[in-house]
């Protein structure tokens, strides 16, 4: 039963993030075609790349900690020995480990307001001398 309400929740998750992905901006090609914004000459409105990318984040992250709890509920009720259990404990355990990894990627993301790369300037003449070709 479960399996199939994650299925649906996960193909609802694939097409949510392609439509908002095409069409987060009006017109839709505003997104991704700027010679033919520059030759209308039109006013579009988009929305935020960090809100979309966000909020698909965090649903992503929701997700994860659903599939991952799933065989643990299941591994709770299997009769075996403690050491079986306690092996494919530990093997979900690496997989709760990429879990915490993205909601502390989530934090980090919401602590940067801008591409790190996009506003880099050397701030030494020696960087800038070590980068020039002459």
């Amino acid at each position: 039963m479960f399996n199939n309400i994650f299925l649906f929740l996960l193909v609802t998750y694939i097409l949510l993030s392609l439509f908002w992905t095409i069409f987060q901006c009006n017109p839709p090609w505003a997104g991704w075609d700027p010679i033919r914004i520059a030759k209308e000459s039109r006013q579009f409105k988009c929305t935020s790349d960090n809100i979309v990318g966000s909020t698909l984040s965090v649903i992503h992250v929701i997700m994860d900690f659903a599939l991952l709890s799933v065989p643990l509920i299941v591994l709770c009720k299997v009769r075996m020995g403690w050491g079986t259990k306690l092996r494919l404990y530990f093997v979900f355990s690496i997989g709760a480990m990429s879990c915490i990894g993205s909601v502390m990627r989530q934090i980090e993301q919401k602590r940067l307001s801008s591409d790190v790369l996009c506003e880099y300037r050397p701030r030494s003449r020696m960087i800038l001398s070590l980068t020039s070709p002459g």
